[in-house]
Order: structure tokens, then sequence, then C-alpha cells
């Protein structure tokens, strides 16, 4: 039994005309006559009455009919859901994202992407950039929004954003009263940085410049969260360095500082994802990226 077969019972079902229905399908008259002749040989019923002045339909036609219809519709919505799922426009996807993603990238990708694929189960977890690495490889988010601490080739990342780092001090500070502050002028001051392994980034991008300067990293207090850094902070107990987004929170009581040095470390947030991953909705989301159009070209590779 031939889809063919099927279009041609309900065209003929409409016109009642064999002339007709064959101008419709586009085939001769006697083509359609042989297609039915098939299915009614396949069904093992006769489906039309014919006779030289009019067409009908049995008893057994009709309740073939409605069947048939419902059958192309299900056809129909499953080559649209396939079609969909190979542009990646549906399906689920798990975003995973640092913290400071949600005050710069995050929140205009995802409307962007809601917009291009409603009908996508998206999933939004925040975690450390460690974390979201290891859980890239185990398969438990499928794409990343994480500082760039990855040099595994089985993951691909391409930089979506930059920003320099500010001096966030105490209102009340000496040093708030520069345009700018240079690393020398910390050689003394306390940071309020992130524990463990949340602050390797900050860690590994201004140890080596602090060195440098012929001084270390003198922590006043470790705490992960971003508005913790920011209250201790305002209380006076340190200073911190934070990407410029970070400023957007307006915490009451502390002021932002660029660095002096043009030489500065940035803060870097790529996008990361499992090079040998083709799923289609994975890639929908990375088009997201680039603007909807050509693929991305991993940081490795530019």
């Amino acid at each position: 039994m031939e889809i063919g077969q099927l279009q041609a019972v309900i065209v003929l079902a409409e016109e009642l005309h064999f002339h007709s229905a064959a101008q419709r399908l586009g085939i001769t008259q006697p083509a359609l006559s042989q297609k039915l002749q098939r299915l009614e040989g396949e069904v093992g019923v006769t489906l039309f009455k014919r006779s030289q002045r009019r067409v009908s339909l049995t008893e057994a036609g009709h309740a073939f009919l409605e069947r048939t219809r419902t059958a192309l519709s299900e056809i129909d919505n499953g080559v649209r859901t396939a079609r969909k799922a190979a542009r990646g426009q549906i399906g689920s996807l798990h975003l995973g994202f640092v913290e400071n993603a949600s005050l710069n990238v995050l929140p205009g990708l995802v409307s962007t992407f809601r917009n291009a694929a409603p009908e996508v189960d998206l999933r939004l977890s925040e975690m450390i950039s460690s974390e979201l690495y290891h859980r890239l490889h185990t398969g438990r988010i499928d794409v990343a929004l994480s500082r760039p601490l990855s040099t595994d080739h089985a993951i691909e990342t391409v930089l979506v954003h930059r920003e320099p780092y500010l001096v966030v001090l105490p209102e009340a500070h000496p040093l708030a009263a520069f345009d700018s502050v240079t690393i020398a002028q910390l050689a003394r001051e306390q940071m309020i940085i992130a524990a463990g392994a949340k602050a390797t980034y900050l860690r590994t991008q201004f140890a080596p410049v602090f060195a440098r300067a012929g001084f270390g990293i003198r922590v006043g207090q470790e705490v992960n969260q971003l508005p913790a850094i920011l209250g201790l902070v305002s209380s006076g107990i340190g200073y911190a360095l934070l990407p410029d987004s970070a400023s957007k929170l307006g915490t009451v009581g502390v002021v932002y500082r660029p660095l002096a040095e043009k030489d500065a470390p940035q803060a870097e947030l790529v996008a990361a994802w499992r090079a040998r991953d083709q799923n289609p909705t994975v890639r929908h989301f990375l088009s997201q990226l680039s603007g909807g159009g050509s693929p991305l070209v991993p940081s490795g590779l530019r």
C-alpha cells in the first residue's frame, strides 16, 4: 500500500468524478483507475461504486476514507517533526553556565534561542568552570558558558565575551579617590576572593601579574557568592577584582575603578561543547552565537 494510493482515495471521494480527480492528482484517468484497483485488491473490499454516470463510496469506502485521512495527517505530522528534529528545533538542551554569564551573555542568548526554537526543552544550571567541563565529558550537560580552562581536544570552545576586570573598593577607601588603580597599589590590600576551585581562573590570570610586581595575592576572605563578595567589600574588609559586568548589580557602598595597566588580564567567557556531538539541537544553539548564520570556528582554530 502506497501513499499515492491513499491520496487517490481521498481526492476521488471529494470529487466523485474520475476525470476531475485525475486532473487534481496530475495523472491520467487510466492511471487513477489502476491505483484504485490495486488498492481494492490489497484491502480485499470495494471502496467505490462505479457507473458510467456517477461514482460513490461504499460503506467500506466511507470507513476506509476516515482512517485514511487520519493516517495521512499523522504521516504529514511525522515528516514535519522529523524535519524539525533535523534542524534542532525540537528536543532538549541542557546549558550550564558560570555565575558571571548571567550578567552578560546568558539573558540575551536564552531569549534568542527560545524565539528561534520555542519547542526545545531548555534546562539551565549554574556551576563553576571545572564542574562544567566534567559534566560535558560525562554527557550530563550539552553546552557550557565557561571560563577558558580546558585544553582537552575532546572539547571545542569559541570565545563569546571578553571584558575588563575592575577593582571593587569600599567607597571610603583611599584608592577610591583615583580614576584608575595600578597593580602595585594593591600590594598591601587584602582581596575578597572566591573559595577553592571557583577562584582558579582569577588566580591563574592575576598571580603571575602580582608576582611580577613583587608580591602575591593577600586573601582577606574567601566566599563564593558574588553578592557576598560585594557585601564584604562594602563593609571594608578588602577589595575584589571582578569583571566589568558585575557593576550591574549596583551594590551600595562600593566603587569600581579600572586597572591602570593597558595589558591587564581580561575576563573571557567561552561556549564549550563536545567536539563530536552531532546533536542537531546543540548545533542549532551554537548557530545562535554567530547570529544564526555560519558555523562557529573553535577557538583553537582561530
